[in-house]
């Protein structure tokens, strides 16, 4: 979770992302908007972050809700309750591995 604060710049923010999901095997913070096609058939989520008008940020984020949908997280979820490998199973663009 990010924590917010007032008057932080986008700069800020996307940092605070970067470093919440630092390690994240789905989760990318890039600098440039997300597309669809960066992401269909996979279980990422990317994010980017932009200034808006003064004091306001905007985030963009892109799934595919057919992969991050419920069966998806579901799959996700099962991993991390039996202690396995978070990303088995669950494709993601960089081969399904951190």
């Amino acid at each position: 979770m990010v924590e917010q604060v007032a008057h932080a710049a986008a700069d800020d923010l996307e940092r605070a992302l970067r470093e919440a999901y630092a390690g994240s095997p789905f989760v990318k913070v890039d600098g440039t908007p997300p597309r669809l096609s960066d992401v269909v058939g996979t279980n990422d989520c990317r994010l980017s972050v932009h200034a808006a008008a003064p004091g306001r940020a905007v985030v963009f984020s892109a799934l595919d809700n057919l992969m991050k949908g419920a069966a998806g997280q579901a799959v996700q979820n099962l991993n991390v309750a039996m202690g396995w490998p978070e990303t088995d199973g669950l494709p993601t663009l960089d081969g399904g591995r951190p």
